[in-house]
């Protein structure tokens, strides 16, 4: 079995969808749903339901933890405040809930794959590469580097993220992609920095990564594409 925190989410229905086509595993549900259960419920089939449970909770509860993950090989953690916006609208929600609810996580002991970001970098010269020094520039990159430390303390896998695209069956209209896009159609886009550069993955292929990211060794892996590396111009 598979436990997933955070599968209500913009990644997490994605992948559950995903694991439920291409993998045999049984998969346990673990989100707060403050964007409500329809966006899980949408994705699910009814032969789908002898292979899910869905737990209504919080990572930062250590009981709803324990009893989430009971009998599972394998934690993929998404759960968190994401996004440099949110974490900064309620501080104290996202530095509980991206760094105490990781710790919560790993004190289960079973191995965790762990859905990081490449904010962790901070501003870069050139291409970066896990080597490259972390130096964040918001609460939410600070977040997640602090909760990587957790994660590698407890030999897990932590897979960066590029920015997310594509769609999902609880959106994000904040991410730039997405944003461009209502933009575009409502009629015109206003270019901040318009050659400031972004690397994207299309959100597919972070689910993909997040599968194998169960089969690699513990440590720290880049997950984006050098030909999604855009400027804000090119991508509008």
């Amino acid at each position: 079995m598979i436990c997933i925190t955070g599968a209500g989410g913009y990644l997490g229905t994605v992948l559950v969808r995903y694991l439920l086509e291409h993998t045999h595993e049984d998969l346990s549900l673990l989100d707060r749903f403050d964007h409500g259960v329809q966006p899980l419920l949408g994705i699910l089939r009814p032969e789908d339901f002898s292979r899910v449970t869905l737990r209504r909770g919080d990572v930062r509860d250590p009981s709803t933890v324990e009893a989430a993950s009971a009998g599972a090989h394998r934690i993929i953690h998404l759960a968190g405040i994401v996004g440099y916006p949110a974490c900064d609208a309620d501080p104290q929600d996202a530095d509980s809930t991206n760094v105490e609810g990781t710790r919560m996580v790993c004190a289960t002991r079973i191995p965790v794959v762990f859905a990081s970001t490449g904010s962790c970098y901070g501003k870069v010269e050139g291409v970066a590469d896990e080597s490259t020094p972390l130096s964040p520039l918001t609460r939410y990159g600070r977040n997640k580097a602090e909760a990587e430390q957790i994660v590698l303390y407890m030999k897990g896998v932590i897979l960066r993220f590029a920015t997310l695209f594509g769609a999902s069956a609880r959106m994000r209209w904040d991410l730039l992609p997405h944003d461009f896009c209502r933009k575009g159609v409502q009629g015109a886009i206003q270019l901040f920095e318009a050659d400031a550069r972004r690397t994207f993955l299309h959100v597919e292929d972070a689910a993909r990564a997040l599968e194998m990211g169960m089969r690699l060794p513990s440590g720290v892996w880049n997950v984006g594409d050098a030909s999604l590396n855009w400027s804000k111009r090119k991508l509008a």
